[in-house]
């Protein structure tokens, strides 16, 4: 994922997904990048961030706040945001993100 965000560089006001995978299920979000440059680490600060992990992530999509969670900052997949809200979580099964996936 680092590799992912050092070349590809989230800019402000950027669609990312939030990715939660606690509780034996997976939910997302969509969320907007704030800050995509912040501090030293160059954090990614995300506008509305998840309320175990924070709004703030590692270019690795890791939370600063809970890095060995199991919440992440994922890239924009058009075909997988078509499914998701800014403002509330959709849960999606493995085979959902494969059917989704599917070329």
């Amino acid at each position: 994922m680092k590799s992912y965000f050092t070349a590809n560089a989230p800019a402000k006001g950027d669609t990312l997904i939030l990715c939660m995978q606690q509780f034996h299920h997976s939910s997302y979000r969509l969320v907007i990048v704030e800050n995509p440059d912040h501090g030293r680490q160059h954090r990614i600060i995300i506008d509305n961030g998840c309320s175990f992990a924070g709004a703030s992530f590692y270019r690795t999509g890791q939370s600063t706040f809970a890095p060995k969670s199991q919440t992440s900052l994922l890239p924009l997949v058009p075909a997988v945001a078509e499914r998701l809200s800014y403002k509330r979580d959709t849960d999606l099964t493995d085979e959902d993100l494969f059917l989704l996936l599917e070329v």
